[in-house]
């Protein structure tokens, strides 16, 4: 059967452009590039800045932002990229320290305290001999705020047996909540409106001023160097 001549031109026009299609180029497109992974270490103290480092992140969508909650021992022992501190820099891997604030140990108390501008001796006093008035709280021997707080108001003197021991200012917080006179400190970071803040003397609360500081194995170059100057500026 003869076919019509507009199918056989028809035909004709679709096997030619088959044929040119398969003689050209092929077309290529460059895969994105995958986000670097940046690792962020911290404890417990520190867990306030984790909106910061997540708003860096989403700011800068070529990191791929890995967090990891851990101990005073753990940071020892972490290769993260960055790690959070408060305080002076500590002897360790971490030479390159980079500041991104500061924090303020604050002492909180249950509402029926009645302590105001407390001196150091004062304060040194009640976790000497806490006495059957007031239930004092510190955190654990080795934790990060006990050192800061020890070095400043303890020195040599050893806090009495009896103080009692919250595992982080979450847990301290819940615990001078539920008892009108309790006394305890946190980070300034981490106060509450609902919770009665007592005022210290200038020099003592300069002293419990400090440092909060990312800390990096090498000089930060790239990325990291991209995301850290964020963290840096996070707040200005």
């Amino acid at each position: 059967m003869k076919m019509p001549n507009s199918f056989r031109c028809l035909l004709l026009v679709l096997i030619s452009s088959i044929l040119i299609s398969a003689c050209g180029p092929f077309v290529t497109s460059t895969p994105p590039s995958s986000p670097q992974p940046i690792q962020v270490a911290f404890t417990p103290t520190l867990s306030p800045l984790i909106e910061r480092l997540h708003q860096c992140a989403l700011e800068h969508p070529e990191i791929a932002l890995i967090t990891h909650t851990t101990t005073i021992i753990g940071l020892e022992e972490t290769s993260a990229d960055l790690i959070l501190w408060m305080g002076e820099p500590p002897q360790g891997p971490y030479k390159n320290a980079f500041t991104l604030g500061e924090d303020s140990i604050v002492i909180i108390a249950g509402d029926n305290v009645r302590l105001q501008d407390l001196s150091i001796d004062q304060l040194r006093d009640l976790y000497i001999h806490p006495g059957s008035t007031y239930q004092i709280w510190t955190y654990p021997s080795g934790h990060e705020l006990r050192n800061l707080f020890d070095n400043v108001v303890m020195r040599e003197n050893a806090t009495n047996a009896n103080v009692l021991l919250a595992p982080n200012p979450a847990a301290m917080l819940e615990a001078i909540a539920a008892n009108p006179l309790a006394v305890g400190y946190v980070p300034g970071s981490w106060l509450e409106k609902a919770i009665q803040t007592i005022t210290v003397e200038e020099e003592l609360q300069d002293a419990f001023t400090q440092p909060v500081l990312a800390l990096s194995l090498r000089e930060p170059t790239g990325n990291l160097r991209t995301y850290l100057a964020c963290l840096q500026n996070a707040d200005r």
